[in-house]
């Protein structure tokens, strides 16, 4: 009984957070899309938003192929949270990336220009050095151990079927 009061009273002092996370499939995936972009991250910096509210983490993304959208030799993709100016924002579910990590990124630009990834960590798929295919979330799990060359596939003919529709 203890413990529970502990916990609620940390939940109570703002301790406790959460983010509850859609998950998406694939086909709504490759639908939300704006540009789907395979690539390795080449830097990665801080700045404010617009309104000096916020703090976002930008990753450059060197591009070798563009599956979709518009062509590109380079995307900034804006996550939020970061460090800057001795002041730290932190979002639990934020999407982080590694300096030279091989990425498939499924991205959405929204009217401030800023370029993000669908569905938060489920529009980011990892290469690993076979160019075969890591994904996090439920529904794109399925896709984990395919080679790149599938996955493109498989986005082109989705790309295809939405467009039927």
């Amino acid at each position: 009984m203890r413990y529970l009061r502990l916990v609620a009273l940390a939940c109570v002092a703002g301790l406790c957070t959460a983010t509850i996370i859609k998950e998406v499939s694939f086909q709504d995936l490759v639908a939300s899309s704006d540009q789907i972009v395979a690539g390795r991250v080449t830097k990665s910096w801080t700045s404010w938003g617009s309104e000096h509210k916020f703090i976002w983490t930008r990753y450059e993304i060197a591009v070798d192929d563009v599956i979709a959208g518009p062509q590109s030799r380079s995307v900034t993709v804006s996550e939020p949270g970061g460090v800057l100016d001795g002041k730290a924002m932190s979002v639990e579910s934020a999407v982080r990336y590694t300096i030279g990590e091989h990425v498939v990124l499924f991205l959405h630009q929204f009217p401030s220009g800023d370029k993000r990834t669908v569905g938060w960590s489920q529009g980011k798929l990892t290469l690993d050095e076979g160019n075969r295919v890591h994904a996090p979330g439920a529904r794109t799990g399925s896709l984990n151990g395919i080679t790149y060359t599938e996955l493109r596939d498989r986005v082109i003919a989705s790309s295809r079927r939405s467009a039927a529709k």
